[in-house]
């Protein structure tokens, strides 16, 4: 429809300052992501992000299985993550953490997983 081109051609034509304000906070959450893991759950292991929003973090190391590690997390943590076994059998053990929200919501999301994993940390 018209509205939808002219909103396309906006955004090609003049999206590049938001998309680069975008990139520097989406890339400032992910090294937010890992520092406040590395501090509150040292075993977990976050995969460098290529492209993207989603965070590829492998929790196996705390030596649950993958529906332990989702029942803490949903029940005990309160969050919703994506689990890695849906991906294959390479993502065992990990879990797909959206950054792509507000800073405060990956500081309380870290706060759940300690507190999902808080009695085999």
């Amino acid at each position: 429809n018209p509205v939808g081109v002219a909103a396309c051609r906006a955004a090609y034509e003049n999206g590049d300052k938001w998309v680069d304000e975008m990139t520097d906070y989406i890339g400032g959450n992910m090294k937010l992501l890992k520092s406040l893991l590395a501090k509150s759950l040292p075993k977990a292991v976050l995969a460098e992000a290529e492209g993207t929003y989603l965070a590829w973090a492998d929790f196996s190391a705390y030596g649950l299985s993958d529906d332990e590690l989702m029942r803490r997390v949903t029940e005990k943590g309160g969050i919703s993550v994506n689990p890695g076994f849906i991906y294959g059998e390479g993502g065992k053990g990990f879990l797909r953490i959206n950054v792509g929200c507000p800073k405060r919501y990956v500081e309380e999301a870290v706060l759940r997983l300690k507190t999902a994993l808080e009695d085999v940390i």
